[in-house]
């Protein structure tokens, strides 16, 4: 039952992607879509977490302990914060990045599949718990992040252009995306930072030989995420950089993180 419904999760992000991105071809018929977003997005993020609850229950095991598993519950997280943007803005902008990276993000952890690979990943511990779940939203959190400073951009184009179409109609102000990408690093890097220490902690408490190659490869990979998000945020948060400067690095530090991930992934 829980993949069904993590397909529906799918199919769902997916309308939500494109409810959201028809009004931006200029279509007069597409401009009442943008209201369906955010019932969409919270149908999907409710089939979403539905399906992790089921998924722990039927593996004995957090949703969190292998690949596919790590991936839908980022995917959730990222598709949760994007409703919670919405639902504060009372603006679907956000959608435009969110729901197909939450789709791309839960796409490909349906294809890793949610079969429990190591009997070791069971029973690890409320450590273990707080460790993958403070990691994972601190990645979401840069998502947000990430998503604001595309945005930003985008839109900064099209005034740097004079170019005022349905584009520039659609989305928030400057001011505003900036906002939402500062207070989106401001959050995401003590959670993280919370993960990261608790990944640690794990790997101290599980003893040594104890620690497996793939929780040694993702520590080191937090690590570096943790670092390159720390440099962005105290770069915010000193006024060193603001606006485009802070667009920049923000989708900087997310591709970064990225590709690390794919190469951590792939030497897997």
């Amino acid at each position: 039952m829980f993949v069904e419904l993590q397909l529906a999760a799918l199919v769902l992000y997916g309308v939500t992607a494109f409810l959201v991105v028809i009004p931006l071809f200029g279509i007069k018929t597409a401009r009442g879509l943008g209201g369906w977003t955010l019932p969409t997005s919270v149908l999907a993020v409710a089939f979403h977490f539905t399906a992790l609850i089921l998924l722990w229950q039927a593996m004995g095991n957090i949703p969190m302990s292998n690949t596919g598993g790590a991936l839908s519950s980022l995917a959730f997280m990222i598709g949760f914060l994007a409703v919670a943007v919405q639902s504060m803005t009372r603006d679907p902008a956000i959608q435009i990045v969110a729901s197909p990276m939450a789709l791309v993000t839960l796409g490909f952890a349906v294809m890793a599949g949610f079969g429990v690979t190591d009997r070791t990943l069971t029973n690890r511990g409320a450590v273990f718990i707080f460790h993958t779940s403070g990691s994972l939203l601190g990645l979401a959190f840069l998502a947000v992040a990430f998503a604001a400073a595309a945005l930003y951009l985008v839109l900064h184009r099209e005034l740097k252009g004079k170019s005022f179409g349905a584009i520039y109609s659609f989305l928030p102000s400057l001011d505003q995306l900036d906002r939402l990408n500062r207070v989106a690093l401001a959050l995401g890097f003590p959670v993280l930072t919370a993960g990261i220490v608790l990944g640690v902690a794990f790997a101290r408490i599980s003893g040594p030989g104890s620690t497996e190659p793939t929780d040694v490869r993702h520590i080191v990979w937090g690590t570096i995420a943790w670092a390159a998000l720390g440099v962005v945020s105290f770069g915010r948060m000193k006024g060193w950089i603001n606006g485009r400067r802070a667009a920049h690095a923000s989708a900087i530090c997310f591709v970064l993180i990225l590709i690390v991930y794919l190469m951590i992934v792939g030497t897997g």
